[in-house]
């Protein structure tokens, strides 16, 4: 009989995973609240649960008697999973480790603790927290919640006047009602990202990152290598390793984001899931050669996870985000996926939705990704791509 393995929320971002468990002669059960999620339809099981919901997802493990229980891309199912892989003696990260790598206040006393370098920081449950933490931290700040991604509810605040606002938009995407006030740092924003088996931590990528305009903080462009000086790379990898060890994680693929400020490097956060936008199922993969989805299920399974990373290619993350407006037409999607280097391309909206101006990641309408054997050509690729891409935009009346 084939094994079977649980895969926890059946969202975009998860058909790879789910596609490559097939592939590997595994029987997927997938889970998520939403019953027309993507996911549902190359599962050989779907079954419905919250994934907030433990018991929920702990009685579909047991019904179903899975030999492995697994999420990626998405940090609101790590805990979940985490307390499942407890309860039922599967390998799992541990609950400990799972709320210090997706509850940012945690997080932050776990590298604090060991003697990592961090910006100020108070968790706040109410605006006068808030008001009495900026005042202690100076202007400006950044406020984000402690248990969200793709930059939901982070705002850069310049000045007192703006704060309230802020507060709001933070605590809307705060499961737990709780946020987060920091020192904003300055400098060049990067991402790590990792491969943790027990003690071994392989590094996969490293990028630098293009963002948005202030307030906002979500990336338009990511681009690998980084572009910055050897030393600062050392530093980022090194860094990166102190602080996987530090949160605890010891297995899985991790993403970590750093500021690389005038004093050094200094973490923003880190998770214990792949990066988003298809980075972690498809770019990694096609910049290394490596089959980063099999080394992630094998490990889950309690195998070896045999990770080889036999190439490294430039690459390049390109985010499409539109002005204003409502969608009357899109086209040339197929052309810019046949362009030499173009590793995939998504659009996240369709004909006739209409949209405001967009404050975090999940908003953003599509991206490009490719690969060359340099950055230019990673970057000329991804370019040839755009061109092809045509967006029939009404503006808003």
């Amino acid at each position: 009989m084939k094994r079977k393995i649980l895969i926890v929320t059946a969202s975009r971002a998860q058909v790879p995973l789910i596609e490559r468990a097939r592939e590997m002669g595994l029987h997927v059960v997938a889970t998520d609240s939403d019953a027309a999620a993507p996911g549902f339809r190359v599962a050989d099981v779907a079954e419905v649960a919250n994934t907030l919901d433990p018991e929920a997802v702990l009685a579909v493990a047991r019904r179903h008697d899975v030999a492995a229980v697994v999420t990626e891309q998405t940090d609101v199912a790590v805990p979940t999973v985490a307390w499942v892989a407890e309860r039922l003696g599967l390998v799992g990260i541990g609950v400990d480790v799972a709320r210090a790598a997706s509850h940012k206040y945690a997080m932050r006393l776990a590298c604090q603790a060991a003697g990592l370098p961090t910006p100020q920081f108070h968790l706040c449950r109410t605006f006068d927290d808030a008001r009495r933490a900026a005042a202690e931290v100076g202007f400006p700040v950044i406020l984000k919640p402690v248990d969200n991604q793709a930059s939901r509810g982070v705002t850069k605040v310049a000045a007192a006047p703006e704060l309230e606002t802020a507060f709001t938009e933070a605590m809307k995407h705060s499961r737990s009602g709780e946020i987060l006030v920091e020192e904003l740092m300055s400098g060049t924003e990067a991402a790590v990202d990792a491969f943790v088996d027990g003690d071994a931590v392989t590094t996969l990528g490293i990028c630098d990152k293009t963002k948005c305009p202030p307030p906002y903080s979500f990336d338009m462009r990511l681009i690998f290598p980084g572009r910055f000086d050897r030393a600062t790379l050392e530093e980022l990898r090194s860094v990166n390793e102190a602080v996987i060890r530090a949160v605890g994680i010891r297995m899985g693929i991790t993403h970590g984001e750093y500021m690389v400020t005038s004093k050094g490097v200094r973490l923003i956060e880190i998770a214990a899931r792949g990066c988003g936008a298809r980075v972690a199922t498809d770019l990694l993969p096609a910049m290394t050669g490596a089959d980063l989805l099999g080394a992630r299920l094998r490990q889950v399974l309690g195998e070896p996870p045999a990770l080889t990373v036999p190439l490294a290619l430039a690459a390049v993350l390109d985010f499409i985000v539109l002005p204003p407006g409502r969608a009357r037409g899109i086209s040339g999607v197929d052309e810019a996926r046949a362009i030499p280097g173009v590793v995939g391309v998504e659009i996240m909206v369709r004909e006739g939705q209409q949209w405001s101006v967009i404050k975090s990641g999940d908003a953003r309408h599509g991206y490009v990704l490719a690969v060359g054997e340099t950055t230019t050509a990673a970057l000329d690729a991804a370019a040839a791509a755009r061109r092809q891409l045509r967006f029939d935009v009404e503006a808003p009346a």
